[in-house]
């Protein structure tokens, strides 16, 4: 059953004998199709609907794209529990996107998942966009990384107590390099 035909029948029902009645009789049969997606989309649609026992549906499923959905879209959501889910995963895609868009998430832990991963690319997304994050760790990750794409990146983009090293960091490739073109030239000459 769409969703679409049981708003309908709700709809035509809830007249007849009352909208609570109606929610809760198509409800139960919502629930019993153990259905993540139709969960949420009834969750998200029906007001006074059971939030936490269709949270709990989409928690079962283990879908990382429900479970970040579910708690930012829906009001009375049990963020904690979505939360520690998507922190489980270690998915660094996703976790940086529940600190990103969901009210109340715990930015500290998903940085630290992020932080611990070591990966640059990541570190730099999570201090650039997320208020409250550990701007100086992911700098740190960055800067040991020696990946002079996400220095500079960071460098222009970031505000943090390492901008001025990592503007050095960039100059120096460049200045090494024109050195040793110089150099090059010079013994070329003198061969010659």
């Amino acid at each position: 059953m769409e969703l679409e035909e049981i708003v309908n029948k709700i709809l035509i029902y809830g007249e007849k004998y009352g909208f609570d009645k109606a929610v809760d009789n198509f409800e139960s049969d919502i629930l019993s199709a153990n259905d993540p997606k139709l969960s949420y989309d009834f969750a998200k649609t029906i007001k006074g609907s059971d939030i936490l026992a269709h949270g709990q549906i989409i928690l079962n499923s283990k879908n990382r794209f429900l479970n970040y959905l579910f708690p930012r879209d829906i009001e009375g959501a049990d963020n904690l529990a979505h939360e520690a889910f998507i922190l489980e995963t270690k998915d660094l895609h996703w976790n940086y996107l529940f600190a990103r868009d969901v009210k109340g998430a715990d930015v500290l832990a998903h940085g630290k998942l992020i932080i611990e991963s070591k990966d640059p690319y990541w570190n730099f997304k999570f201090a650039k966009d997320i208020k409250k994050s550990d701007i100086d760790a992911h700098a740190r990750v960055i800067r040991g990384s020696n990946n002079l794409r996400f220095i500079k990146s960071f460098a222009e983009e970031v505000d943090s107590a390492y901008t001025e090293e990592f503007i050095k960091i960039i100059e120096t490739p460049k200045q090494t390099a024109k050195e040793n073109e110089i150099k090059l030239l010079l013994r070329q000459k003198y061969r010659n």
